[in-house]
């Protein structure tokens, strides 16, 4: 698999539960990606799936930006898993949410 592919795929599974939470509470706030790292452990090769289990530290920083008013930032991680459960690649991003 291309790793553009899958960095895109990580990329939704931190960026779509932000953006969900969002919207839900109707709340004027943009997200920009402000960085991103990425660890290839194997070739993915056929189906892969992303973990993201950090609502925790993104909820956390969503609540201080509601407090300051301002801009905060969050640093989500996502694995990428192959079929067999193996770990194929880690993502880091860093998200930035700014009151509008």
């Amino acid at each position: 698999m291309y790793f553009a592919a899958m960095a895109m795929g990580a990329e939704m599974s931190t960026g779509l539960p932000a953006y969900t939470h969002l919207r839900r509470r109707r709340q004027s706030v943009s997200l920009l990606l402000s960085g991103m790292e990425a660890v290839y452990h194997k070739k993915a090769v056929g189906l892969v799936h992303f973990r993201f289990e950090g609502m925790k530290d993104l909820l956390d920083s969503l609540e201080s930006l509601q407090k300051s008013g301002d801009t905060c930032t969050a640093l989500l991680v996502s694995q990428c898993f192959n079929d067999q459960k193996q770990l194929m690649a880690e993502f880091r991003f860093t998200w930035t949410f700014r009151q509008r």
